[in-house]
């Protein structure tokens, strides 16, 4: 296929990369048990829903056998299900990775493929899987080891990036925050073929919503929430207790204020600016519909303006 865009990830050189650093973690022998796990969990919900809209809630009390067997581990034999959760690029169970690398794994990592002089800290071509784990780990909101941001900030224009990836590289060193899920902006094949179909080339960036305080009488309760409940699993993105930051689960913003809420749809909190715009690409389904098509069709209208759109496939 080759390429279909200019930044990360968007063309096979990068996947191939990537999954060469992923198969070479081992995580998914480390981690099988955990991702059978959390598959009957998601198994166990998914029945829940289906039971719910088919109106049979009151069927499945009389029968509790059938709820425990539904949570029974989900084994699974099938190596390449197994191997794209836990892929270091968007993985399906995003937690679960984020929390193998930082107990080490990403430290580890990291170490093998820096230069084999220690007296020598220029990264040369060998050093490319660098730039792609230090934006798989961004992206999972990962603790970066020390010196690595500062490391890969002195060293990736060396590597000959293509003109978008480098961008997106020298922002990110720039606004990533430890802990907090950062997005890259690179969109994958389907989503370049959608965007070339409305009349645009290269990426969109909608403008975001607006943070709002939430009013006294409307915040949170957690004296009020069920504890028993579990948040939901939603395959390929974090989940978080009720209450949270939608995109890193903080209860509070960096500065110990209030969380906020999305100006749109006035219900999902966010800790601050930078995560509402990270996570809004996971929040946007769930926000105003109308609002959120606006946005699009302004900044398609304001891509064409530039020059990028209306071209050829």
């Amino acid at each position: 296929m080759g390429c279909w865009g200019l930044g990360l990830f968007e063309g096979d050189m990068d996947r191939d990369v990537i999954d060469d650093v992923t198969s070479a973690t081992n995580m998914t022998k480390i981690l099988k048990p955990k991702v059978e796990a959390l598959e009957a969990r998601l198994k166990a919900q998914d029945e829940i829903d289906k039971s719910a809209k088919k109106g049979n809630d009151q069927d499945r009390n009389e029968n509790p056998d059938e709820d425990k067997n539904a949570e029974k581990v989900v084994k699974s034999d099938d190596d390449l299900d197994l191997y794209f959760a836990v892929h270091l690029n968007n993985p399906k169970f995003p937690a679960l990775v984020r929390e193998h690398l930082d107990a080490g794994a990403l430290a580890k990592l990291v170490k093998k493929y820096y230069p084999l002089s220690r007296r020598s800290k220029r990264w040369t071509e060998d050093q490319y899987p660098l730039v792609l784990i230090a934006a798989c780990a961004m992206q999972l909101g990962c603790i970066l080891p020390p010196g690595f941001r500062n490391d890969l900030k002195s060293n990736y224009q060396r590597l000959e990036l293509m003109d978008d990836a480098e961008v997106q590289i020298r922002v990110a060193c720039d606004e990533y925050i430890d802990g907090k899920p950062y997005n890259l902006g690179s969109v994958d094949l389907l989503e370049t073929a959608n965007l070339r179909f409305a009349g645009v080339n290269g990426r969109l960036e909608p403008a975001q919503p607006e943070l709002e305080a939430v009013p006294a009488e409307e915040k949170y309760d957690p004296a009020k929430a069920d504890a028993s409940v579990e948040p939901r699993i939603i395959p390929y993105h974090f989940w978080f207790p009720p209450g949270t930051c939608e995109n890193c689960g903080a209860t509070e913003g960096p500065d110990g204020t209030d969380l906020k809420r999305c100006g749109d749809c006035h219900k999902a909190l966010f800790c601050c600016s930078g995560c509402l715009k990270w996570g809004y690409d996971a929040h946007a389904g769930d926000c105003d519909q109308d609002k959120a098509k606006e946005r699009f069709e302004n900044a398609r209208t304001a891509s064409k303006a530039a020059g990028r759109g209306d071209g050829d496939f």
